[in-house]
């Protein structure tokens, strides 16, 4: 219980204890009028009916088995959507959705009602038994959360539409989003049936169509996602108008922005100032957030935020979602964007230089075809100032006009967990000094780095080759990496993040059997296995094995009769990559 989001959590206490207080307070039980009369959905033309039924019969339910596959699938799909949307917004939606269900009970008893003419008898036989229409109509009643299951069922399958479910009894899993229609089909089919199985198929139906367009009506929000909705204020208002205002905290902090700061702290005593009141309330906010990071579900890598577009994007698996209205693991609202990417250097420099033509060349711009040679030729006519880029416009850029080039985060390169990541860094870096000063004008090269003294920097900076390779070489030698030996990756991959570390725990245990019993263990080195640098790629888990060879042909001779002997699972994807370009 400990990992179940706040609401998820409690909605499972409150309904288990409200079952265990029917079961004790059951008529059959001789414990008087049972709750599941005075809270049970009743007709709304029944004497038994009132308002507040439409929220207490969520609570409800019929028996064991009806409460089992409901909690079941409110903690299953429950607790994604809560991390997504956060508690306050999902509370919101679970309590309108089985309000919706409700009413789409109510609906369907009342076409019941007029197209049976019921208003037109006084009595009725019910099991051979004449009771009154009054006692037949206070029959009519509906009970349990599976309206609001369903919306949740639709959330999940409109937020994740692409992810795989396994489903019993069908042997292969199948996508949310087909999930979620079949659901809805069957549910759609059985209310036009003719056969009365005593469930509220039009309930269910009901709170997945109030989901629906209320899903629809956040998305269309302002920025265009969910994290500006109006929810969380449409609950606060809610909660004002039925408990009263809530009174502002007595405890609150006052700051004063200086304007004329300057470093001796010296100030003029008739300086202005802004003071801002803030309550305790807000301090807290801020600084209760948990640093959590929003990843892809399909790909062990975070979220890009792409402002033009208003989403988070995945670069590996394409995959896009809304912004959260906060933060799915801890329930704060104070997020932050971390990193600097292109779109937000362009913004800073725009703001710094506004007299200047600032344009920007990375993957998001070269979707449009040919604008890649446009806004060169434009920056080779002059018709822009300030180009901002990534690594593509640090190659093959000759422009004798072009004086100062500057690099964000040069360590960025020189980190990645790859025995080439010295020698990329340093060649990238000597290409992109190489675009300055190449007319009859001097130019000038600003790195921004963490480490100045790195080898492979400092020998970029002086565009050193002999030092770099020196050093390099060196190091390669200390640990058999490439030239001195070659590399063989194996890359097993499956959906089962357990099943391809298992096979390749395997392959590793055997392979370097083989070696130990042959006596080449020290021309022949198995590492790993270990997962890959990023685990998993578009819901394919990821483990590598790599091979440094020091035997040259015989070596990979020798590999290769082992791995034809290898029989893999079908559900094992396996690539073997020779002298590989990288090892990420």
């Amino acid at each position: 219980m400990r990992n179940i989001p706040i609401v998820t959590k409690n909605l499972l206490i409150v309904n288990v204890v409200a079952f265990l207080a029917c079961m004790l307070m059951d008529k059959s039980m001789g414990g008087g009028s049972g709750l599941t009369d005075m809270f049970g959905l009743h007709f709304f033309l029944a004497s038994d009916f009132h308002i507040y039924q439409l929220v207490t019969y969520m609570f409800m339910h019929g028996g064991f088995q009806h409460i089992l596959f409901n909690m079941f699938a409110l903690w299953m799909f429950g607790c994604v959507v809560e991390r997504v949307w956060g508690p306050k917004k999902f509370l919101f939606y679970y309590i309108v959705c089985g309000v919706g269900a409700g009413l789409f009970q109510e609906a369907a008893q009342y076409i019941t009602y007029v197209a049976k003419d019921m208003a037109a008898y006084d009595y009725v036989s019910v099991n051979g038994a004449r009771i009154t229409m009054e006692q037949y109509l206070n029959l009519w009643t509906t009970v349990g959360a599976s309206g609001a299951i369903y919306a949740i069922l639709l959330a999940f399958g409109m937020i994740y539409p692409n992810e795989r479910l396994f489903i019993f009894p069908l042997p292969v899993p199948i996508k949310a989003k087909f999930f979620v229609i079949g659901y809805a089909v069957i549910e759609l089919v059985s209310t036009f049936s003719l056969s009365d199985d005593g469930v509220a198929h039009i309930a269910h139906l009901g709170g997945m169509v109030f989901g629906f367009f209320l899903i629809r009506y956040w998305r269309k929000q302002i920025g265009n996602g969910y994290y500006q909705s109006n929810s969380a204020d449409a609950f606060d208002k809610l909660k004002g108008m039925f408990g009263g205002k809530r009174r502002a905290g007595r405890t609150h902090f006052t700051y004063t922005k200086n304007e004329s700061y300057n470093p001796t702290y010296e100030q003029d005593a008739e300086c202005k100032t802004n003071e801002k009141v803030v309550s305790q309330e807000e301090i807290d906010r801020i600084l209760d957030t948990c640093g959590h990071v929003i990843e892809c579900p399909n790909c062990a890598i975070p979220m890009i935020w792409h402002a033009k577009d208003q989403m988070l994007k995945c670069h590996y698996c394409n995959h896009a979602e809304y912004f959260p209205d906060v933060c799915p693991e801890c329930g704060s609202d104070a997020f932050k964007n971390s990193g600097t990417g292109t779109q937000k250097i362009e913004q800073y420099i725009k703001e710094l230089f506004p007299e200047n033509n600032v344009e920007r060349i990375d993957s998001d711009i070269l979707v449009r075809k040919g604008e890649h040679i446009r806004l060169l030729e434009k920056f080779q006519r002059g018709d822009i100032d300030i180009l901002v880029g990534t690594q593509m416009i640090a190659k093959g850029l000759d422009n004798p006009n072009v004086t100062l080039v500057g690099v964000i985060s040069a360590d960025a390169s020189f980190n990645l967990p790859d025995f080439r990541a010295s020698e990329r860094g340093f060649q990238l870096l000597t290409q992109v000094a190489g675009r300055a000063g190449r007319g009859e004008f001097a130019g000038k090269v600003l790195f921004q780095t963490y480490n100045p003294d790195f080898y492979a920097l400092e020998s970029a900076k002086s565009q050193n080759y002999a030092e770099f390779y020196t050093a390099e070489i060196a190091a390669r030698e200390e640990f058999d990496y490439p030239p001195f030996s070659q590399i063989i990756r194996l890359i097993l991959s499956s959906q089962n993040g357990f099943r391809a570390e298992k096979s390749a725990q395997e392959i590793a245990m055997r392979l370097s059997l083989m070696v130990e019993k042959f006596g080449i263990s020290e021309r022949i080195e198995v590492l790993g296995p270990t997962p890959c640098v990023i685990e998993r790629i578009n819901s394919q888990y990821r483990f590598q094995i790599l091979i440094k060879n020091k035997m040259g042909e015989k070596g990979h001779q020798f590999v290769s009769s082992f791995m034809n002997k290898i029989i893999m699972p079908k559900d094992i994807r396996l690539a073997i990559d020779v002298d590989p370009l990288d090892i990420l």
